[in-house]
């Protein structure tokens, strides 16, 4: 058969055949972009038309505005006090308000704002007294320091501050005898005799260098004498109780520490008889105590009505005010089951007064009907509540045991009821060893702060500590929540308990008359600030105060947060402070003073200190001390990162965070990094470095080698309107660095600055050629991944210091070290001896010693000589080279009476930076450096510095000598100045019959 050939119009390809069904579902799947990024788009336009700092009542000032508009990668904001800091008693009617600035003093009543004390008030008294306020003084800008005690309290006081002190391990006193107490005293006449027969009083001045004396002493090997305060005997209170009935103190204490009220029932667990008799003498009664049948061997009860017979006055109540409101709204009985608020029946059986309403029921129609509580509160005033009811009345019904809490009518009352509210807590959940130690543990953050809060003002000290307990789940081992423990000590310990058992167990303090006092820890200098005082007319003159500050940078911060969570769905912001308690004390405290940003609709874990929002966004706070606090979060990642007080975390810390910041979704964008801080600490020389010089100060924005932008907004005291006139003038009265520093936010000095003397116009001068007859010295500072410092010092003839050389890397190893060493000096410079830090002599294994590598590669070194205080003598070394003597020639040719007796090369950059930046110690000596900082070429100086003998000596003339004729110039750089020849008769004047002729010197004319 012939072959056929295939038609033209045979059947299409199947790639031809769905060409245009793919073109179809392409263009519909345009189409969905499009739309989705139009949604999008409106939603984005949305949300930024929120209100977010209305709804909060918040009201920026026009520099806080800028810093909020600001569109740059890194901003950072802050500067002088009044534009960054908050006073202690700032102007009610400035926008910017926040309770948490203000100082608080402890009443009858409860803590109060320091502003809102006027005379005639009554305060509490630590003798367990009250007193009149009889006077109350401003007191002008003044040195804070917080002043930190073993137990993790802390509080600020200014720099006059008059403290009752007693110190620890007198051994001599203890053997001379305590003077006795004698019996009978009223407590608070027992109280007073001990604080004067044991005590004395200091200023917080001195109260810091007798801590740091003893830390001294701890740090050499030899017994510290700890410095103590004394605890408060319990202070009197009469906070306001409730009108309606409420459960007893002794068994709401028993029920938070082992009852259990989670569900429709109020059960409580245990095997003490005495407990339970006194919860049904102390119920109600309506209330009765009914045993429960189970298997476990230990007994349970709960706590139910004997009847249920109804009030008909108290369900009229309800039912008039329900009534009322359904009127209002114009909502019917169907409306309400419609809703599905309750069924028909129940609804019909509440409304005739047949049946009672639910605590549940009340809170829902309280919602529905607008009706902010009025009807939950008809439905309590029912007399038969049942014990659900009445705990309800606290705001602890539904509660777990980790969120359990002490309601605020608890603290605030009676010095009995709060030892009654203890005493149910202790009995049923509290631990006792054989030495009559106690302890409470919980897994309630809340209830542990709370129940720590009650025992000081009953007098005792509680040290909060946590762990984390471990079970057995099916034979693997687990974690359980971590849990909080409370270590108590006091005087009449037997006070916290009622049950027989555990108060014959209490052993008073030490087995005898010794006093548990609180342990001061620290006293660190914080800022200048604005301070005010109250007398009162008690003849110890104290009263009981909780002070402390949070930034207002805080709040610029936080509210920045809170909008992008707002604006940005999904976004992950993480918001640092370098400790918890500085996080707790700034952060958090002003979420908690906007309410958690309910009003947003956010919803917070304060487990995880995290605040979550409908729209998905989260922010997280944390703290990071160390590069190994910040790694435990490492798989996290964020969208924005916030630095609250940036100076006070370690750089390196700050570097690793930064690390963290980016995102895997192309609709959440990466917003950056913005900081909030203040002159100070120890990240002051970085932050310095990246957003303050490259700026200008605040003048320009710059792009860094990562093409990232970076801003900073200075904060001066005239950008805050919000600032009182009178303090505006008290800082404006102020001299000198300090004035620059608190009034114009100046970040070349800074409180809590080590050497404020350093001035580049005074230590700083241009290269010059130095005498070869002056002896050279090395100081050097090892290290590998932190910088490795050596500087090079000529000594001339008066004994000055001129530092003439440095070299400052990292990552160099040790052989290398060495032979950069000897490339940097000339073919004739001879270094006499090279001082270097003591831990390079240090071996581990069979490796050699740094310095004995150092010696292969030809740099023979001589151990600076560490030891217990040298680091403290050192930098007061450096201190005294620092300040000014009589002018060198160089220096005299110019015109100069003085100058100082360390000079600085201009080209050695990195040392005076460091010595410009340097911090004090926030731990530890307050004398000393803080090690955070960079201080590494500051070690290598003090290492020279403290090497070199006594230090510059000068021979002070009542008149100015015969100078000998020509000849005698010595040549010091470009400048020519006569110097007198020892070995000429008429220059007698300059021989020392002690020590035979000088080597030459200055004259000094008076």
């Amino acid at each position: 058969m012939p072959s056929t050939s295939k038609s033209s119009d045979s059947k299409p390809s199947s790639n031809e055949s769905t060409s245009p069904l793919l073109t179809a579902k392409l263009a519909k799947l345009k189409r969905l972009k499009a739309l989705q990024a139009e949604a999008q788009r409106r939603e984005s336009e949305r949300l930024r038309k929120i209100d977010v700092f209305g709804l909060l009542g918040y009201v920026p000032t026009a520099k806080q505005q800028e810093f909020h508009d600001a569109g740059e990668y890194d901003v950072l904001y802050g500067g002088a006090a009044g534009g960054g800091k908050g006073q202690r008693c700032p102007d009610r009617a400035a926008p910017s308000y926040s309770e948490s600035m203000e100082g608080k003093v402890l009443t009858p009543k409860g803590f109060r704002l320091i502003g809102d004390i006027a005379m005639g008030d009554t305060v509490c008294n630590p003798d367990g007294t009250t007193a009149k306020v009889i006077g109350i003084f401003d007191n002008g800008p003044k040195q804070f320091y917080r002043v930190t005690l073993a137990d993790g309290s802390t509080m600020e006081a200014d720099e006059d501050h008059l403290w009752a002190v007693s110190i620890a391990g007198r051994r001599r006193a203890r053997k001379q005898g305590i003077p006795a107490i004698p019996d009978g005293l009223r407590p608070q006449d027992e109280w007073n005799l001990r604080v004067q027969t044991r005590c004395r009083i200091v200023n917080t001045v001195e109260l810091r260098s007798l801590v740091a004396s003893a830390d001294r002493d701890k740090a050499a090997g030899r017994r510290p004498w700890h410095v103590q305060l004394p605890l408060t005997n319990p202070v009197a209170m009469t906070g306001p109780q409730r009108a309606h009935e409420v459960l007893s103190p002794y068994i709401l204490g028993a029920l938070i520490g082992d009852g259990s009220f989670c569900y429709d029932t109020v059960s409580i667990t245990g095997v003490d008889t005495s407990t339970f008799d006194r919860i049904r003498a102390e119920l109600p009664d309506h209330l009765k105590l009914t045993e429960r049948i189970t298997n476990d061997r230990c007994p349970a009860y709960t706590i139910t009505r004997h009847g249920n017979t109804l009030d008909g006055d108290a369900i009229q109540t309800f039912i008039d005010e329900l009534l009322r409101l359904m009127a209002k709204q114009g909502v019917k009985q169907a409306d309400l089951v419609r809703l599905g608020l309750a069924t028909q029946s129940y609804l019909s059986g509440v409304m005739s007064g047949r049946k009672r309403p639910s605590g549940k029921l009340a809170a829902r129609l309280d919602e529905a009907l607008e009706a902010n509580g009025s009807l939950l509160a008809a439905s309590a005033l029912h007399p038969e509540a049942t014990a659900m009811d009445l705990l309800r009345r606290d705001g602890l019904a539904g509660c777990h045991s980790w969120d359990k809490f002490i309601p605020e009518r608890i603290k605030t009352a009676p010095t009995d009821h709060r030892f009654a509210f203890v005493q149910g807590l202790m009995d049923t959940d509290g631990y006792m060893d054989d030495r009559g130690h106690v302890e409470f543990v919980s897994v309630s953050e809340r209830l542990a702060g709370d129940l720590r809060d009650v025992l000081r003002s009953l007098g005792f000290r509680a040290t909060m500590t946590t762990k984390t307990p471990t079970y057995m789940h099916k034979g693997e081992k687990k974690e359980g929540r971590l849990a909080y423990r409370l270590y108590v000590r006091g005087r009449d310990m037997e006070r916290l308990f009622h049950m027989p058992r555990k108060r014959e167990r209490v052993a008073r303090f030490n087995g005898g008359d010794v006093d548990p006092m609180h342990r001061v820890v620290s006293v660190e200098p914080t800022e200048i600030d604005k301070s005010r005082c109250i007398q009162v007319d008690n003849l110890n003159h104290l009263y009981v105060a909780d002070d402390y500050i949070v930034t207002h940078n805080t709040r610029a911060l936080l509210m920045d947060d809170l909008r992008d969570c707002v604006r940005n769905p999904g976004i992950r912001i993480g918001a640092f402070r370098r400790t918890y308690g500085e996080l707790k004390e700034s952060l958090l405290a002003e979420l908690s003073q906007v309410g958690y940003a309910g009003v947003l609709g956010a919803s917070w874990n304060g487990t995880e200190y995290e605040l979550r929002f409908p729209n998905g966004s989260l922010l997280m706070f944390r703290y990071a001390e160390s590069v190994k606090d910040a790694s435990r979060r490492q798989g996290g990642q964020y969208q924005k990162l916030t630095f609250d007080e940036r100076t006070l975390t370690p750089p390196d810390v700050c570097s690793f965070l930064e690390s963290r910041l980016r995102s895997g979704r192309a609709d959440i964008p990466v917003i950056g990094i913005r900081s909030g801080t203040n002159p100070g600490g120890a990240g002051h020389g970085a932050v310095k470095t990246r957003y303050i010089k490259p700026t200008n100060y605040g003048e320009q924005v710059i792009t860094d080698e990562r093409n990232r932008t970076v801003r900073f907004i200075p904060s001066k005291l005239a950008d805050n309107p919000h600032v009182n006139p009178e303090y505006a003038q008290d800082l404006m009265g102020l001299t000198g660095k300090l004035r620059s520093a608190f009034l114009d936010g100046d970040w070349d000095v800074f409180a809590g600055q080590m050497f404020p003397e350093v001035k580049r116009d005074r230590h700083v001068l241009d290269p010059i050629t130095l005498p070869a007859t002056w002896k050279r010295y090395n100081g050097v500072d090892w290290g590998f991944s932190a910088p490795w410092a050596v500087l090079w010092g000529a000594i001339d003839e008066d004994g000055r210091v001129w530092i003439y050389r440095e070299l400052y890397e990292r990552g160099v190893g040790e052989a290398e070290q060495a032979r950069k060493i000897l490339a940097a000096e000339a073919a004739d410079e001879n270094v006499a001896v090279r001082f270097a830090d003591d831990a390079m002599w240090a071996t581990r294994g069979d490796a050699k010693a740094i310095s004995s590598v150092y010696a292969d590669n030809g740099v023979h070194l001589s151990q600076a000589g560490k030891g217990a205080g040298s680091r403290v003598t050192g930098w007061q070394r450096v201190r005294s080279y620092l300040q000014e003597g009589p002018a060198c020639p160089h220096h005299r040719a110019q015109g100069w009476e003085t100058c100082p007796m360390l000079h600085l090369f201009s080209t050695v950059t990195e040392l005076y930076r460091e010595l410009s930046d340097l911090p004090h110690a926030t731990k530890g000596d307050p004398e000393d450096a803080d090690t955070t900082g960079d201080d590494h070429a500051s070690d290598a100086l003090r290492y020279l510095l403290t090497n070199l003998g006594a230090g510059p000596e000068f021979l002070l003339l009542d008149e100015k000598p015969e100078l000998a004729a020509d000849g005698l110039l010595t040549p010091l750089g470009h400048t020519m100045a006569y110097r007198p020849d020892p070995a000429d008769e008429t220059a007698s004047w300059w021989t020392d019959d002690d020590d035979g002729p000088r080597p030459g010197g200055t004259v000094q004319v008076e």
